[in-house]
Order: structure tokens, then C-alpha cells, then sequence
């Protein structure tokens, strides 16, 4: 545990419970927390979400966790229906957001108490977990207490609900549809509570992908701080990382005990993990891992959408054959969205071996394989055998790809992502679009997949691609460099809020 005597500073990140986002939270609280500035770091949430978390770690050594103080607390029994794939957005996760009000009395006390053995007091939370801010500042002991909004999200995508604060392209064009009416009904009804209490911003992007537009952004939140930090996840030789020390690791304060196949999530002062709503969860150690390390350097698709969208039946097998026909090598995460609890996703999950045209498997023997469960996406994307990633596009995975120089094929679902997937394919010119967004209710032909696939993997015009996804990754990881862009940005942070 981290107990720098020399700044009584003490951390508490709130994230929001969306898989993308306490990802990025995390990998945040561990730079914090290793960074040998404050006295301590927390990272609270639910419990099923912590569960979540910590069952997905990947890129840190395991001690890292142990610089952490994770505090979980219990939601109410909530409804969670089945993710529809006829919808645009995730709607079927809007019960588990609005429970998320439940939360307050636990993260009161933890402010409180936290509030009151601290010289100074630094809360970090996602924007839709506004209510937090707002419960800090008004305690009596405020005075020392900042507040700031850590960003999952580009800055471009934030300036276009201010468009008359900059005149970039990116910014201005319009992407109707792309949120539902319930979610934002969610969103406007304060948990996004518009900047009026927050002393800055840190966001996980940077330079080297944003440029001027960052400093749009500024100019658009004149008077507050803003710290461009990103990417928060770590940029190492993850494959040799996983070889060296397992996948499994033991975390602070929760314990992970790794029996056969089977993680067992308890309690570090013993508690039942039922009494916590915990229960066993069974992982599959990832062989995708074992197959990769078999494949030629860049030369296999990797093919995953994320954790809160999902496929019709008839999309899904045109893209089955279509990844076949392309006749390069392949790796799909086929799996269903998220639930509100992943634990018991994993325990009921169908998982959707119906949906793939017959003896598809079989034929795919050498070709490609396709996994069903949750992957170690940045172990992944670090491999030296992956050449391309088709993508839906959150800005987690554009981060995770764009920094290991691996460029994408865009199919953007909702939310942020045509934005995103627009930047990539036109501005940066790191990828090609699978799908504009004004064709989004529509089916994609399997012939339409096989086009798009080739001409990435091994066309000219891909090549030339692929070059200009390898210099931004560089310039990327120079930016996280010491002396850096990124690294100044951290380097600024770090010295606001300690001194």
C-alpha cells in the first residue's frame, strides 16, 4: 500500500459502471496510484461492478492492484432484460443506471470519512456520476475537496455540443440518431450536471490524435484546468508480461483465488461473497493468446464490437461468411452485450453456437477461430501477429488499437463511435469505414465484408494504411514517453493537485 508521509492527499475515483469506462478509470487509478505522490487512491463502485473489474484486469502487473483501496458497495435488485439487436442503442442497461442513485448514502460516507482524515481531498468521476461532485462540495469540510470530470471520450465528440466553440469539420457534422431518447432522458436528468462544480477536466486523449481541437476544448472551458493524459493504459510487451506472470492475479481488497478454472471472488476480511451479491465466476484462460503466438506478424483481423452492442442473426452470418471468404486470418469475439451483471451473464449465457452457418467452425481449422467469452482485448491488440482490428468503435478500443499501431475497420453501433469512426477513416486516415451511418439499419452483405477486409489486409491502398497507423502509434507512445506530450500533461496533473 502506498503511504507517501509527505502529501496527505488521498484520491477517490468514481467511475461509471459501462465496461469501457471503468477500464480507463482504472487504468487511471493505477498511474495515480504508482506514481508515489499521494497518500493513498480509492476506486469505488458497486460490488458486481468491482467484480467486473477486477475479473477483467489486464496490462498491470498484479501487485499493481495492491496499491489500491477498492470499496464496493450493494445496488438493489434491479430488472435487466436482454440486449436487442434491433436496437441502436443499449437501452436494456438503463435500469442498471438508474439504480445507480441507490449509491449516494455508501459514497456520503466514504466522502465524509474520507473528507475528514485527508488534507486535502481529489475526486476524480466519470460525468454521468455527477451526483458524487455534488455530494463532496457539499460537505462541511469542502474548503479542501476538487472535483474533477475524467473523460472516456475525445475531445471532438465533447465540442459537438458547443459547435460554435470551434470550426472543425470533425466537430460540426451531425450524426442523428445515435443516442436514444431514454438515454438521454437519463443523461438530463442529472447525472450529467453540465461543468458548473468542477475544478477541471482530464481526458484520455492526446496530441498526437487530436491536435488543435484539444486546445479548442480549452478555449470552450476557459477557467477550468484540463488535462490531456491519455492513453491511461499501459503500452508494454503485454505478451511477454502475460508469459512471466500468469493472468490471474491476486487483487487489494478483494482476493481472487484461482481453483482450476474457477475465480472465486471474496472479501479481504473473509465475508461470504454471496452476502456481497458475488458468486463464482468460471474463466477461460485464453487460448486466442496461444493461437496468436502460431500466426505470421500482421496478419491477422481481429474482430470484436464491444461490450454493450450486439448483432442481428442475419448480420451475424454475413459476416461469417463474409470473414471466411475474405480468406485471411481471422479472430471474432462473438459474444452477447453485457447485462446489468456480467457474473450472472457468464453463469446464463446462451452462448449463440446456433448462430453461425453449419460446420462453420470446422472449416475454419488454421483459418481464424471464434471465442465466446470475454478477451483480454489489450494483450490482443499488443500481439505482433495482429494486422487490423474491426471495430465498433468506443474510444477505448480506438485508444488500445491507435496506440499499438494497429489500424481499423469501422463499424460504429452508437453513442460516440460514428464520430469516432468518422476521425479514424477520414481525418486520420487510419483505417477504412465497414458502414457509414446513414446506412446503419441496414444489413452488410458478405460481399461487402470480403471488399473491405482485402482492402486493408492486402491491397496497396491498405498498405499505405497500415503505414500511417504504425507512425501514429509512434508518435502516440512518444507522447506517454518521458518528456512527452501525454507525459507533461500527467506531469502537470499530478503537480495541481499535490502541492
Amino acid at each position: 500500500m502506498n503511504n507517501n508521509d509527505n502529501n496527505n492527499t488521498t484520491i477517490l475515483v468514481i467511475p461509471f459502471p459501462a465496461q469501457g469506462h471503468l477500464n480507463q478509470f482504472l487504468h487511471l487509478s493505477l498511474r495515480l496510484a504508482t506514481s508515489g505522490h499521494f497518500s493513498s487512491v480509492h476506486f469505488a463502485g458497486s460490488s458486481i461492478h468491482i467484480l467486473q473489474i477486477i475479473s477483467r484486469f489486464q496490462g498491470w502487473p498484479s501487485s499493481s492492484l495492491f496499491t489500491l483501496h477498492i470499496h464496493h458497495f450493494p445496488l438493489p435488485p434491479f430488472s435487466t432484460p436482454p440486449p436487442n439487436p434491433s436496437s441502436i442503442f443499449s437501452d436494456h442497461l438503463l435500469p442498471l443506471f438508474h439504480s445507480l442513485y441507490h449509491l449516494q448514502p455508501s459514497l456520503s460516507s466514504l466522502l465524509h470519512s474520507l473528507s475528514s482524515s485527508s488534507k486535502r481531498l481529489i475526486v476524480i468521476h466519470d460525468p454521468l456520476m455527477s451526483f458524487a461532485a455534488k455530494q463532496a462540495l457539499s460537505l462541511e469540510t469542502s474548503t479542501h475537496i476538487q472535483v474533477f470530470k475524467f473523460i472516456c471520450s475525445p475531445c471532438f465528440y465533447h465540442l459537438s455540443f458547443l459547435p460554435n466553440k470551434t470550426s472543425s469539420d470533425l466537430v460540426l457534422k451531425q450524426f442523428p440518431g445515435c443516442l436514444s431518447d431514454t438515454f438521454l432522458e437519463f443523461r438530463n436528468s442529472g447525472h450529467d450536471d453540465k461543468d458548473a462544480v468542477e475544478d477541471g477536466f482530464i481526458i484520455n486523449s492526446c496530441e498526437a490524435i487530436e491536435g488543435a481541437i484539444i486546445e479548442d476544448f480549452r478555449r470552450a472551458k476557459a477557467g477550468k484546468r484540463v488535462f490531456a493524459v491519455g492513453p491511461v493504459h499501459p503500452l508494454v510487451d503485454l505478451g511477454r508480461a502475460r508469459r512471466s506472470e500468469g493472468l490471474f492475479a491476486p487483487s487489494f481488497p478483494s482476493l481472487i483465488l484461482l481453483v482450476h478454472t474457477q475465480i472465486w471472488v471474496c472479501t479481504k476480511s473473509g465475508s461470504d461473497p454471496h452476502a456481497l451479491g458475488i458468486t463464482p465466476s468460471i474463466q477461460t484462460l485464453p487460448e486466442c493468446l496461444d493461437w496468436l503466438d502460431k500466426q505470421v506478424d500482421k496478419n491477422v483481423l481481429y474482430v470484436a464490437f464491444g461490450t454493450t452492442s450486439m448483432m442481428s442473426d442475419e448480420q451475424i452470418e454475413e459476416l461469417a461468411i463474409g470473414l471466411e471468404k475474405s480468406e485471411q486470418k481471422f479472430i471474432w469475439v462473438l459474444r452477447d452485450a453485457d447485462g446489468g451483471d456480467v457474473t450472472a451473464d457468464e453463469q446464463n449465457a446462451d452462448k449463440r453456437r446456433r448462430k453461425l452457418p453449419q460446420g462453420y467452425e470446422e472449416r475454419l481449422k488454421g483459418v481464424g477461430i471464434v471465442v465466446r467469452d470475454w478477451v483480454p482485448q489489450l494483450e490482443i491488440l499488443a500481439h505482433k501477429a495482429i494486422g487490423a482490428f474491426m471495430s465498433h468503435c468506443g474510444w477505448n478500443s480506438c485508444m488500445e488499437s491507435l496506440s499499438f499501431g494497429v489500424p481499423i475497420l469501422a463499424w460504429p453501433m452508437h453513442s460516440g463511435q460514428p464520430r469516432n469512426a468518422t476521425c479514424l477513416s477520414e481525418y486520420l486516415k487510419v483505417g477504412f469505414m465497414v458502414r457509414d451511418w446513414e446506412h446503419r439499419m441496414e444489413v452488410v452483405s458478405s460481399m461487402v465484408i470480403v471488399e473491405v477486409v482485402k482492402r486493408l489486409m492486402v491491397s496497396d491502398e491498405g498498405m499505405e494504411v497500415k503505414k500511417r497507423a504504425r507512425e501514429l502509434g509512434e508518435q502516440i507512445r512518444v507522447g506517454v514517453s518521458h518528456g512527452g506530450s501525454s507525459w507533461k500533461e500527467m506531469q502537470s496533473f499530478i503537480s495541481y493537485i499535490s502541492t
